[in-house]
Formats: structure tokens, sequence, C-alpha cells
């Protein structure tokens, strides 16, 4: 979903947000419509019982491919965070969250990222807020990444000892 500016929305809070949303996407300059989509992001914690739905398209807007180069690693943890906590809430799937923020942290491939995405699949297995086919979704994505840590090495014995057939 892509924000569509309007002046009846501007009534809101949440109506503003997704005008401003709109604007940082309309916004020529990669660098001006991220730092516009930071304040976005700032809003949508402020009122996440209002913004939830609005999250997965948004964080998908964020990492798109004009901003994903520019986004910092600290972009990656607030999104993080932010992700987690709405699934704590009840608000998001936490595999709505993180599976994207983690595939974008392995295609920008910064120094880092890989690891970045390493920890989230690990904490998305580990976590009480997914179903079992997100945690198949994480324990696949490790294998692929050839994480080989002692965390995700438990990840792989836990996912032997919960299927009969080992997921592809």
């Amino acid at each position: 979903m892509e924000p569509q500016r309007s002046l009846r929305k501007g009534l809101s809070r949440r109506g503003r947000l997704e005008n401003a949303w709109a604007s940082a996407l309309a916004d020529a300059d990669p660098r001006a419509g991220l730092v516009s989509l930071r304040v976005v992001l700032t809003g949508i914690e402020e009122y996440q019982d209002r913004t939830a739905d609005l999250w997965p398209s948004f964080q998908q807007s964020f990492l798109g491919p004009r901003f994903l180069p520019l986004v910092e690693a600290a972009d990656l943890d607030r999104l993080a965070q932010v992700g987690e906590r709405m699934a704590a809430e009840g608000r998001i799937g936490l595999h709505q969250s993180w599976v994207p923020l983690a595939d974008a942290a392995v295609a920008r491939s910064d120094a880092g990222d890989r690891d970045f995405a390493v920890s989230l699949y690990t904490r998305l297995y580990r976590s009480a807020f997914v179903h079992e086919e997100s945690r198949s979704i994480a324990a696949t994505a490790l294998a692929r990444l050839g994480a080989d840590q002692d965390d995700q090495l438990a990840v792989y014995v836990d996912i032997f000892r919960r299927y009969a057939t080992v997921p592809p």
C-alpha cells in the first residue's frame, strides 16, 4: 500500500503521518525523503495503537530500493525494535516485520548486515510471538546464510526435533 496525500487526512494525526509518508516517497532527493521517513517513523512509534496496520507497508517503503543504500545500521535497529514492540502488543506478527527487515539487511550487504540478519532470524525462531511456519522460515534463512554459531546450531537441532521431515 502506497499512501496517498489528501487534505481530509490532514485532520487526524494518522492522516498527517500518511501525508508525510506520501510526501517523503514523492521527494526527488532520496536523502531528504529518508530524513522525512525517519520523522514519520517517530510518529508511528508514538501512535502504534493507531498505525500498526500501516507498519508492513511503511517498513517496505523505508527499505525500498531508493532508500535502502542510504539506510543506516541504527535505522535497522530501530525498525526491529518497533516491529518487536508491535508484535509484543499483538498488533502485528513479528515475522511480518523481521523477515523483510532481515532480507533487506542481507540485500544491503554492508558491514554487520549479515550478523544483524542472523541475529534477527535466530531471535525470530526463538520468539514466543511466532507460529511454526515462521520458525521454519527463520531456520531456512539461517541455513542459507551459512550461520553456524552455537545459537544457530541449536536452532537446527531444535528444528530436527520438531519435524519428522526437515523443511527444504
